[in-house]
């Protein structure tokens, strides 16, 4: 039997290696690529969107209504700031609690929010000479659901008209507000 030709044998696998390699190379840039652009989606997601925390701004009174030269004003027990971060157990049910926020990211045209899927709103301050301005979470308070998590959504159009969700925890009645999605 003759002996293999080695300089054959490496001719015919040359090509076959260097096509394998090629492609495992490309298909790793690939990936990377694709990586590289998720996080670039995450960062635009995350930049042009509402980012709301909770407020360290001190506030005396919070005008939930104005009206033909009233003002009308939420009850201190009732209001979640940075000196008082938690609603009394036993407010009763349906009593609106509001919780003032502050946003850090952009304004959006169009918002909606939901305390596991029921509507709530996102509200400002009327436009009094008096008022500070402050935006602040309404909701039904709940005094079954006292301290419990729940999930707040915010949906959302940017000014540059693009459409999107953030999720955020929330604890009932408490001064609590963490951004989940996107982290």
């Amino acid at each position: 039997m003759p002996a293999p030709d080695i300089a054959k044998t490496v001719t015919t696998v040359f090509p076959w290696v260097t096509t394998g390699v090629g492609w495992l190379v490309a298909l790793l840039q690939w990936r990377k690529k694709r990586k590289a652009e998720a996080e670039i989606k995450l960062i635009r997601r995350r930049a042009d969107a509402p980012y709301l925390t909770p407020s360290a701004t001190t506030v005396d009174r919070l005008f939930t209504d104005a009206s033909a030269g009233q003002a009308q004003f939420a009850g201190t027990d009732t209001v979640l700031t940075v000196f008082h971060a938690e609603v009394p157990k036993e407010l009763p049910a349906d009593t609106p609690v509001c919780f003032v926020v502050d946003n850090q990211g952009q304004a959006a045209r169009r918002v909606s929010v939901t305390l596991d899927g029921k509507p709530i709103q996102l509200r400002s301050e009327p436009a009094l000479d008096f008022a500070s301005g402050l935006q602040f979470l309404e909701y039904p308070y709940d005094p079954g659901k006292h301290g419990e998590d729940q999930t707040l959504v915010i949906s959302f159009e940017t000014a540059s008209g693009v459409q999107d969700r953030h999720t955020y925890s929330i604890k009932h009645g408490i001064r609590h507000l963490v951004r989940t999605d996107p982290p």
